[in-house]
């Protein structure tokens, strides 16, 4: 310490030893090659940073990593020059609360009228260029994070400068922030283990007046370019004999904290508090102590049932009626009107507390409808023109061939509930199983691949009158799909049938059977007496000369394939 303040000392007395009698300047300004500005802080007198004392709170002082973004500006306010200066660290004050900032090399340009300066941190978080500054607060992981962003700017006339005959010009700049900190001190309801690398703290506000990444130009904000949005904050202690945290947000002064949002989240557990600040707007430069006690969140809850009326009870939603549509709350039970739609239906209610309650109402018939289906197509039928990809629109999910019988594969039992018809000329149908499990909340399609029976088609003339639908098989590769290829595989083994299982969107509009990339994703048929070519890409509808489909009597050539090189989609009209 004494070493530094004797450094100190001496450096001051050089330069005053330049400096002139009566302060006045006897040199032009422009004409300086040394430059010291002597930076105070404004109103609220703080800190540049943080450190924690015993007693909880934080010393405002310079740390000695702190720079200047400087740019000399001409008279309509645009960058000459620019340049980044280091505090230097032995000017810092005993008491930490000013600090000098000295440009060597000076050159002022000629058409310089104004000095504008940032501080900011070694390793800010803020970024700098020629013209606009960006603070990203969107993401702040520790109390050195929310530091790194603050914005500290100020600014000076040229022609305030005073210079010595040494060419030594000096200013003082009282810098004004435009951030301010907020310390929350959150406690949690019940006793629960807080990691904190795995808590995450969200600031949040509905009316979308925090923002979260900050345009500015010369101190000011850019409307424009800025933008509103959650600011995510991790805590930076944990008192695991309180249940509590400690966390660190710097934010944007000048916004509007109304109706603002605390949640932390640990896995999925969600513990939230209203901000309610005492004024909602903040003053530049002040950190703000907020210390809540958070109230868990009721978890989000969703079930399906099928399309006739019901109701249950639920015990969070409150004592005030919410409705959306055919879904309602009243008296401690969520109700729902009988679906008559003819497709499925998904609606949400939520309640001022911040629970939900989703309810998706389905059944296989809800699948029925008209559809366009796409795939990449070969063909040698006049039905359809090969394409890469082509659609056919019209497709229509109807009723089933057979809905009665009850099949059997990898020892669970399927009954077909829909006929898909449009795929080969109007009248050859395809079964298919809509699966639904309202336990687990999943649908699943699968269209049948029948290696037992052909249909009688209007269309076909000569000896192959009758059409069946197989699936088209393949081996897997190094790199995916290759030979040997069995585009019609008449028998399927035994069952002599299986399911092409096809994914169904979360909102029920599209069922996909994806081109997989990997084969230990790809669909298998595990009974199928070629093993070397049991994998199924496609859909082959082949031909017969009977009802019986058999290898003897179905044509060795495919009459139209529908090949997943594309992903085969039906999507919803």
């Amino acid at each position: 310490m004494t070493k530094k303040i004797f450094i100190f000392i001496v450096l001051i007395a050089a330069l005053i030893s330049c400096s002139k009698e009566n302060g006045e300047s006897i040199s032009p300004v422009k004409d300086a090659k040394t430059l010291v500005i002597n930076a105070t802080i404004g109103n609220p007198a703080t800190k540049l940073s943080y450190t924690d004392n015993e007693s909880g709170g934080y010393t405002a002082t310079f740390n000695g990593n702190e720079q200047l973004q400087l740019y000399f500006l001409d008279a309509e306010s645009k960058v000459i020059s620019n340049d980044i200066v280091k505090v230097d660290q032995y000017s810092i004050s005993d008491d930490g609360k000013s600090a000098k900032f000295i440009v060597t090399d000076l050159e002022i340009p000629s058409n310089a009228v104004k000095i504008f300066s940032y501080i900011d941190f070694s390793g800010s978080s803020v970024n700098y260029t020629d013209t606009l500054s960006v603070n990203d607060l969107s993401l702040q992981n520790n109390l050195s994070e929310a530091q790194g962003h603050h914005i500290l700017s100020g600014s000076v006339n040229v022609a305030d400068l005073t210079s010595t005959t040494s060419g030594t010009a000096f200013t003082t700049i009282k810098y004004a922030y435009k951030t301010s900190l907020l310390r929350f001190n959150l406690s949690f309801p019940v006793d629960i283990p807080v990691d904190p690398s795995k808590t995450m703290i969200t600031i949040s506000n509905q009316n979308k007046t925090i923002h979260n990444l900050v345009d500015f130009a010369w101190g000011e904000m850019s409307s424009d370019k800025s933008e509103a949005g959650n600011i995510v904050i991790y805590p930076t202690k944990v008192d695991t004999l309180e249940n509590s945290v400690v966390a660190v947000a710097c934010v944007w002064a000048a916004d509007d904290f109304k109706d603002t949002r605390v949640t932390a989240t640990i896995g999925e557990d969600r513990y939230y508090v209203d901000l309610n600040l005492a004024k909602t707007t903040l003053e530049a430069g002040k950190v703000y102590d907020v210390t809540r006690t958070l109230a868990a969140s009721p978890k989000p809850v969703m079930i399906w049932t099928a399309d006739d009326a019901g109701s249950v009870a639920f015990t969070s939603g409150g004592t005030t009626p919410v409705a959306n549509d055919w879904l309602s709350f009243a008296d401690g039970k969520v109700s729902w009107t009988a679906n008559t739609t003819g497709a499925p239906r998904t609606a949400t209610l939520a309640f001022a507390n911040g629970s939900t309650y989703k309810v998706t109402q389905v059944v296989p018939a809800d699948f029925k409808g008209t559809y366009d289906f796409t795939s990449k197509i070969f063909s040698n039928s006049s039905f359809i023109k090969a394409a890469d990809p082509g659609t056919i629109s019209g497709v229509t999910f109807g009723d089933p061939l057979d809905g009665t019988e009850s099949l059997e594969e990898n020892g669970k039992t399927y009954k077909n509930n829909i006929g898909v018809q449009g795929l080969y000329y109007s009248d050859v149908i395809c079964d298919a199983t809509v699966q639904i499990d309202y336990t687990n909340q999943t649908a699943s399609f699968g269209l049948f691949m029948d290696g037992r029976k052909a249909q009688p088609c209007s269309s076909l003339t000569g000896t192959y009158i009758y059409a069946c639908y197989i699936p088209e098989m393949a081996s897997w590769g190094t790199s995916g799909w290759t030979s040997p290829w069995n585009f019609v595989q008449a028998d399927l083994g035994t069952p002599d049938y299986t399911w092409m299982w096809f994914t169904v969107s979360d909102d029920f509009k599209t069922i996909t059977f994806a081109n997989p990339v990997a084969s230990t994703t790809a669909q298998r048929l595990g009974h199928d007496p070629a093993a070397t070519n049991d994998y199924i890409i496609g859909i082959t509808i082949a031909i017969s000369s009977s009802e019986d489909a058999s290898s003897a009597n179905v044509s060795g050539s495919y009459n139209v394939i529908y090949q997943c090189n594309k992903d085969l989609t039906f999507t919803r009209k």
